[in-house]
Formats: structure tokens, C-alpha cells, sequence
């Protein structure tokens, strides 16, 4: 054998570090960029302290990040602050062991006031958690859910940065600051987050259904109903007998005749006493040359 064969588990497992390392770097990207706008919709308000908080973040995220030093350099000057009181961050006390429970007590106590819709109790039990414990993402993110129930968007978007600061793979958070970016009709920053949604949490069908909102949106069907078929495929029990055959029937007009099988078999499985789904499905795989599966349907 040659000695310069290369070896196809090391190339799988550096083409693996490779794209994770890709993916890392895109989400650091989009986290960074969303705390520039963010900023920059607290320079339009005059908030420049809160602004320079946001391109703060970014950099800390993205430390190569030019757009966001320079917007923050230019809040240091409309402030007249020094850059070095800007600049430091207080350094975290590590939490001691009795912190970590008191913060998870009301951390516990936030859920139950959300499950009750009582947002302000939300709040306010989650400042208590974070004063015990300040790397609590999951706090960060019921403040931004109960600041959106409350119609204080923007203010919503902050916590949610602060989340995924400490957590960038949180799944939920990226979905919510999806939505909110529908809302404002910010289209492709949208699309951004339900697709790191997905990225994070390949079985999350709700990034998915999402995604096909948007697509339907912007009028890219075959988009639309390439996501709409994902989300699907993990939550088959989501759509009724008839949108599972009216996918597989625009599968087959896209050429996915793979898709519009999957989409049979799926409708059969919620109503397998259906003769017709049978015949459907026994025509597709004789075209597929799978006669014995097809002989066995009927």
C-alpha cells in the first residue's frame, strides 16, 4: 500500500473541525452583528450609554470586528467619555456555592410567574436570580420574553443578546429574536436566526415552520415549501392527511420524488386505513424500480 494514501477518517475528522470551526464563526458573526444593531437603535434614540454597551458586546464577540469599533469610538466621543472608562468591565465574582442555589430558587420562582403570565413578577424575580448569579442565560432570556410580552421590543433584543453572550447556542433565543426580527420586517436577519436555530437544534421543526413564514413572505415558494417539508418530517402529526399529499404532489412537480414518498408514508401513519395513500405511494415506487415495496403495499 502507499505510504501517501490518506487516511479517511482523518480527513473526515479534520474536515469536521473544519466545519465546526465555520459554523462557530458565523454565529459569532450574527451575534455580533445583532448587537450592532441593536446599538444603533439606541444611538437613534439617545441612548448612547446603552449603545456603547451594545458595540461593547460586539467586539467582545467579534474582537476583528471594524464596524463595530468604530461605531463604538464614535458613541465614546458624542458621550465625552473616557475610552477607558468605557472600555472596563467590572471583573465577575466567582458565585459562591450558596449563591448559585439562592439564584436558582428564583430563577425556579420566574418560570412559575411566566407559566401565570405575570411579567413584571417575571422581571423582577429574574434581577434577584442575576444578582446572585450573573451567568444565568436562562434569566436573560425569560427578562426578554416577559419585556416582549409587554411590547418593550427593543429592550427585549438586549436581553436577549445578553443570553446568547453567555449561552451562543441557545436554541429558543435565536427563534425569539427570529420572530421579533419578523415583526420589524428585517427579513434576512430573520431568516439568519431561525437558520442558527436550526443549526443549533437540527430537530427544532419550529425553526423550520418559521423559516417557511418568511420564505412565504418574500414569494420563494420552492424555499417555503423546502422548509415546510422539513418541519414536517420532525412533527408529522403538526399537519393533516391532506397537506401531507398536497406537499408530495409539489415534490413531484419540483422532481423530489424521494420528498413526496416520505410525505406518503408520513400521511399513512396518521391514517393508515386509507387505500388511496397506498396507491399513491405503490405508483411512486415502481417508478423508483422498488416493485417488491410497491407489491407489498397493495
Amino acid at each position: 500500500m502507499n505510504d501517501n494514501t490518506p487516511d479517511l477518517d482523518s480527513l473526515k475528522s479534520a474536515w469536521q473541525d473544519k466545519y465546526q470551526a465555520k459554523k462557530l464563526l458565523q454565529t459569532n458573526k450574527a451575534n455580533a452583528n445583532f448587537q450592532i444593531q441593536q446599538g444603533d437603535r439606541f444611538i437613534a434614540q439617545n441612548q448612547l450609554l446603552e449603545a456603547i454597551t451594545c458595540y461593547r458586546h460586539a467586539l467582545k464577540i467579534d474582537p476583528n470586528s471594524g464596524l463595530a469599533r468604530k461605531q463604538l469610538e464614535q458613541a465614546i466621543k458624542s458621550k465625552k467619555l473616557p475610552s477607558d472608562r468605557v472600555d472596563s468591565l467590572p471583573t465577575a465574582k466567582k458565585p459562591s456555592k450558596n449563591s448559585l442555589v439562592v439564584a436558582r430558587i428564583y430563577l425556579q420562582q420566574a418560570r412559575a410567574f411566566t407559566a401565570e403570565g405575570e411579567w413584571h413578577k417575571a422581571i423582577a424575580a429574574c434581577q434577584k436570580a442575576l444578582s446572585f448569579n450573573s451567568q444565568l442565560a436562562e434569566a436573560y432570556k425569560i427578562w426578554g420574553d416577559s419585556l416582549q410580552r409587554l411590547d418593550s421590543v427593543i429592550e427585549a433584543m438586549e436581553y436577549y443578546a445578553r443570553a446568547l453572550e453567555i449561552e451562543p447556542n441557545y436554541a429558543e433565543v435565536c427563534l425569539n429574536l427570529g420572530s421579533l426580527s419578523f415583526k420589524q420586517q428585517q427579513w434576512q436577519l430573520s431568516i439568519d436566526y431561525y437558520r442558527q436555530a436550526a443549526e443549533i437544534e437540527p430537530n427544532c421543526a419550529k425553526a423550520y415552520r418559521n423559516l417557511a413564514r418568511v420564505y412565504k413572505k418574500l414569494g420563494q415558494q420552492q424555499l417555503m415549501f423546502d422548509c415546510w417539508y422539513q418541519a414536517l418530517q420532525i412533527e408529522p402529526n403538526k399537519a393533516s392527511v391532506a397537506e401531507h399529499c398536497q406537499l408530495a404532489k409539489i415534490m413531484l412537480q419540483t422532481g423530489k420524488v424521494d420528498r413526496a414518498i416520505a410525505c406518503y408514508r408520513a400521511a399513512i401513519k396518521l391514517k393508515p386505513n386509507l387505500a388511496s395513500l397506498y396507491l399513491s405511494l405503490g405508483e411512486l415506487l415502481i417508478q423508483q424500480n422498488d416493485t417488491q415495496q410497491a407489491i407489498n403495499l397493495y
